[in-house]
């Protein structure tokens, strides 16, 4: 889950994240969106209370894929219109789905429009995906250096558990980039 949760902290678009038909995750443009304060949490919240079709649509929230309208329900009964791109996403082997929400969509967004939101979504992932493999890059650096130190230190070095410690943490961050690169892989539908 942290892996989701920093690929949606990380996004500039408003995201909620549901399981189950309730919402795990709202980033904080999302919590903004929603009219949510710091004291108020959007988690455990039906997705259903938070998002209307629009036009109404008796299909279900949850089942809903690609993009379509929407009117947000405010938490302070405000109803905002919005287009709204769902996908589908494995997060630690459980299914989730990402709803990503553009606040600017009119009542009568167009297809077209919709699609510049669905491409703008794709090109935010894109982004991200960037910033993980310049990440990369100098953790392997990082990593390999301190393992070619430690190879030629004693274990009982005093500064070993040190370096030990910071190989541990790259080897971390390492898996959590990876991570978040399978992760928006599967949001774009991508392998």
């Amino acid at each position: 889950m942290n892996e989701i949760a920093m690929l949606a902290n990380a996004c500039p678009l408003s995201v909620l994240i549901e399981e189950k038909g309730n919402v795990v995750l709202a980033n904080q443009p999302a919590q903004e969106l929603f009219g949510a304060t710091e004291s108020e949490d959007l988690t455990g919240v039906p997705v259903t209370e938070l998002l209307t079709a629009y036009p109404p649509d008796p299909a279900s929230i949850s089942d809903r894929s690609g993009v379509w309208s929407a009117k947000v329900q405010a938490l302070d009964a405000r109803q905002v219109p919005v287009s709204v791109t769902s996908r589908e996403v494995s997060v630690g082997g459980k299914p989730m789905k990402a709803h990503f929400l553009d606040s600017r969509a009119s009542e009568g967004s167009t297809d077209s429009t919709k699609q510049q939101f669905a491409a703008r979504i794709d090109e935010t992932l894109n982004h991200i995906r960037k910033a993980g493999h310049d990440l990369n890059q100098p953790l392997t650096i990082i990593s390999g250096k301190l393992q070619l130190v430690m190879l030629d230190m004693n274990e009982s070095d005093p500064i070993f558990p040190t370096l030990k410690t910071i190989n541990d943490a790259v080897f971390r961050l390492s898996d959590l980039v990876r991570n978040i690169s399978v992760l928006i892989k599967s949001l774009q539908g991508v392998g």
